[in-house]
């Protein structure tokens, strides 16, 4: 469409006007021509076009004098501010401004006038009739006179309120999106075509080491080298507007290390729906993923526990057997009887077995111990001497123990198997001499520590450090360390060594950690927790003295024919009367039937239909003078679940010799209290 162009043309005689228009509407205009054949009559038909055009424009229009004030203005102009035609004369441009932006305003004028410049634009406030604000642009330029003397300024006024506030509202709605993406947890990304980062939040500058000034403008640095064809393709299919949700993904930190993220992505798009961006939102998994190892790697070894808990009770139980009859055969044979010595073998054999079914049932946590208060210092000082024969002269040991470290309460002996099994596993790792330190100190692991090590409780605990200068272990045989069977010595290792400090420290309320480095040596750290419960005590050996002989009656309760049958001889050749039964109900009609008095006792733990702890709370109300040994070498019961002996409960480990059931049974039968039963709390078993 051609643009119109209103013309007042002064015409010459000797000029014709025809071809000027021809070329005007050559260039596309079209022309509304008026001719004057006098300059008079051309200055007036001109007002008359301005006039129109100023007053009949829907364009707010003002004119005002060298001091501000308005001469002229069109109704439009009125109609933006609320007032009338006449109003408007007496108004100047101060009436009309709003107060903080009249001084911009008025040195913006001055420019004009200095002719430092030819015009200006300005979006500024204004006040309507009304008081309220309205948003106007403004265009104004000078109006000079035929010499060039300024005379008026000339404004155009355009209202953009409704424009101001939306920008604002779309103002406030970035910076509230904005506020939340450098707030968020979350490492926010933006990408450009040439995966160049257009953002990149605080989370992002936390969780992959980069600053934002050092990353904006150019190719995203997070992408490990061997993962860049991978991270081509991906983009390449958000580009054609893919999203993923929550895929695990390694991305690299400025520090070179690797992080676990779980990725979410979203194209970003223009007005028009074209993708302009590619934004990427990113969650460290890495330490969930750790704890959920954690986590497998516990129930995994506590499948293996529970396995490793039923062969020793079920060996246990054979070993009672083979030991019991092996010892009874000794005593019947003189030296030099030949069958004597096979016999020695026999038991020599059974002992190394049931060392093993100890092992086992140590890193299963069905051992029953024998916990006392004790100080961990003093307990490393002891083993001082013995741990420097052990390691030999070309080890320098060396024992750090703080003197006034906390109690804690564990089984003495079953802690010196753990500092003995540390102990050759240093030397072993250091077969041309090195150096070996033990520490102890107290520690108090707060919540950070304990969200970052699954299972471990928040409090004060006593850490053992066990340090030695060897060949170290790398990170796969670290993973493997505390299986059952899994060893780094060949053929020489059982791999019970390490199960069984695991199963130690474990039942007894604490945890371990190892630091090892390939070349750089092994750190063992125990952890064990402050007993607050009673004053220390030391490690007590009291001598084991002669069986005695008895003529006491005695309940025999055990449902394994092996077991029953050795400990019934035992029993019988130290002078008892026994009475045999094979399962708790048969014990019950026994007693029932039995018109003597029965002195002890003596039952396994677990049988079949009645524990021994149910047969011996039954039979209290028929015999309340009996007392009770019990005997287990595995249960699920409390007794043994808990991995603690109540104070007082006579009890006795499978396997056992013959000497050692008549001995334990004298030491129950002696004691003046009363119903050794009474001991186990109902609330363990």
């Amino acid at each position: 469409m051609a643009t119109r162009l209103r013309l007042v043309i002064l015409e010459d005689r000797e000029v014709d006007a025809r071809p000027i228009i021809a070329a005007l509407r050559q260039a596309g205009y079209d022309p509304d021509c008026r001719l004057a054949d006098s300059a008079e009559e051309a200055l007036r038909q001109y007002e008359e076009l301005f006039r129109a055009a100023f007053d009949d424009t829907n364009v707010a229009m003002v004119l005002t004098d060298l001091d501000h004030r308005f001469v002229r203005a069109n109704e439009a102009f009125a109609q933006m501010f609320g007032y009338s035609m006449s109003e408007v004369l007496t108004l100047t441009m101060a009436d009309v401004t709003h107060p903080d932006d009249l001084a911009e305003s008025y040195a913006r004028r001055e420019k004009l006038l200095s002719g430092a410049a030819r015009s200006f634009q300005m979006e500024k406030r204004h006040l309507h009739k009304s008081g309220r604000v309205l948003w106007a642009l403004t265009n104004v330029s000078l109006v000079r006179d035929r010499n060039g003397a300024p005379r008026l300024y000339f404004g155009q006024v355009q209202d953009i309120t409704e424009r101001k506030h939306a920008e604002e509202t779309l103002h406030k709605t970035t910076e509230k999106l904005q506020s939340l993406v450098q707030a968020s947890p979350l490492a926010i990304v933006a990408l450009d075509r040439h995966n160049c980062v257009l953002s990149w939040n605080p989370a992002a500058e936390q969780m992959f080491g980069w600053p934002e000034y050092e990353v904006l403008g150019k190719p995203v640095p997070i992408i490990p080298a061997d993962r860049a064809d991978e991270f081509r393709r991906m983009i390449a299919e958000e580009w054609q507007g893919l999203t993923r949700a929550n895929v695990e993904l390694s991305r690299q930190r400025r520090d070179g290390a690797l992080v676990d993220v779980s990725l979410w992505t979203a194209p970003v798009r223009d007005p028009r729906g074209q993708i302009v961006a590619i934004l990427l939102l990113m969650a460290d998994v890495t330490e969930h993923k750790r704890l959920g190892e954690q986590f497998r790697q516990a129930q995994k070894m506590e499948a293996i526990g529970r396995l490793a808990g039923g062969v020793a009770h079920d060996f246990n139980n054979l070993l009672t057997v083979i030991l019991g009859c092996s010892e009874i055969c000794l005593g019947k044979l003189r030296a030099g009887d030949p069958l004597r010595e096979l016999v020695e073998q026999v038991h020599k054999a059974g002992e190394r077995a049931a060392l093993l079914t100890r092992q086992l049932l140590a890193f299963s946590r069905k051992q029953v111990l024998s916990p006392v208060v004790l100080d961990l210092s003093a307990q490393a000082l002891d083993m001082e001497k013995m741990l420097r024969r052990l390691i030999g002269e070309d080890i320098e040991l060396r024992i750090s123990a703080d003197a006034n470290v906390w109690p804690v309460k564990a089984d003495a002996g079953q802690l010196e198997q753990v500092v003995m099994n540390l102990v050759v596993n240093a030397r072993d790792a250091m077969p041309r001499g090195g150096k070996l330190l033990i520490e102890t100190a107290n520690v108090h692991l707060d919540q950070e520590y304990v969200v970052r090590h699954a299972g471990v409780q928040p409090g004060p605990y006593v850490r053992l450090a066990i340090t030695d200068t060897g060949s170290g272990m790398d990170a796969a045989t670290q993973a493997r360390l505390f299986e059952p069977f899994f060893s780094t010595k060949g053929a020489r290792g059982t791999g019970l060594g390490l199960a069984t400090v695991f199963g130690i420290v474990k039942q007894s309320g604490g945890f371990i950690e190892v630091y090892s480095e390939v070349g750089l040596g092994t750190t063992f750290k125990i952890y064990l927790p402050r007993d607050r419960s009673a004053p220390r005590s030391g490690k007590s050996h009291p001598g084991l003295g002669a069986p005695r002989q008895g003529t006491e009656t005695i309940l025999l309760v055990e449902d394994e024919d092996g077991v029953r049958g050795l400990a019934s001889v035992a029993l019988r050749n130290y002078g008892y009367k026994v009475l045999e039964a094979a399962s708790g109900g048969e014990a019950f009609l026994l007693c029932e039937r039995a018109d003597e008095a029965i002195h002890l006792l003596v039952t396994d733990v677990v049988m079949p239909n009645m524990s021994g702890r149910q047969l011996a709370e039954r039979l209290a109300a028929l015999r309340p003078s009996m007392k009770v040994l019990y005997l287990s070498g595995y249960t699920d019961d409390a007794i043994v679940q808990h991995g603690v002996l109540d104070a007082g409960t006579p009890f006795l480990h499978k396997p056992f010799s013959p000497d050692a059931l008549a001995r334990k049974v004298r030491e129950v039968l002696d004691e003046d209290a009363g119903l050794v039963s009474s001991n186990l709390d109902p609330g363990h078993l």
